[in-house]
C-alpha cells in the first residue's frame, strides 16, 4: 500500500488538533521538570540525541526515554559541533555556554549533559 505521507490531507489526518496539543504539552512539561530540577538541585544531567548539518540550530523534541532532540546547524568536526550544542542548551536553560558541559558521548550523536545553575558571587550575609 503506497501512501502519500508528504501530502497535507495525509498529515493533518495523523497530526489531528488534539495529538498536536498533547504533544506541545508533553514537551513542555518535560522542560519544565528540567528547569525545575535545574532550579532546585543547581544542576541537571540530560541526555541529548543531536542531528548536526541541520539547516538551523534548534530545539526539535523531548522523546519518550526523557532525551532532548536537537538540531545543530554546525558540522560535526573539530569540536564545532559540540560548542553549538553547549550555546543552544545555555539559550535554553538560561545559563552561559560555558556552564555545559559534555560528560559523555563528545564524538557521538548521542550525549549525556550537565547543566549547571549560574550561582551568584554576592558576599554571604550570614558571617
Amino acid at each position: 500500500m503506497n501512501r502519500d505521507t508528504t501530502s497535507w490531507g495525509y498529515w493533518s489526518k495523523v497530526h489531528t488538533p488534539e495529538k498536536v496539543f498533547n504533544r506541545t504539552c508533553t514537551m513542555r512539561s518535560m522542560l519544565e521538570e528540567f528547569l525545575r530540577r535545574l532550579a532546585d538541585e543547581g544542576r541537571v544531567e540530560v541526555m541529548v540525541r543531536v542531528r548536526p548539518h541541520a539547516p538551523q540550530s534548534k530545539f526539535v523534541d523531548v522523546l519518550e526515554d526523557k532525551s532532548i532532540k536537537l538540531d545543530i546547524a554546525a558540522p560535526a568536526d573539530e569540536g564545532r559541533g559540540n560548542a553549538a550544542l553547549s550555546k543552544l542548551l545555555g539559550e535554553l536553560f538560561g545559563v552561559p555556554a560555558a556552564n555545559v558541559k559534555i560528560l559523555s558521548g563528545k564524538t557521538a550523536r548521542l550525549k549525556l549533559v550537565r547543566i549547571s545553575a549560574v550561582r551568584s558571587n554576592a558576599p554571604n550575609d550570614n558571617k
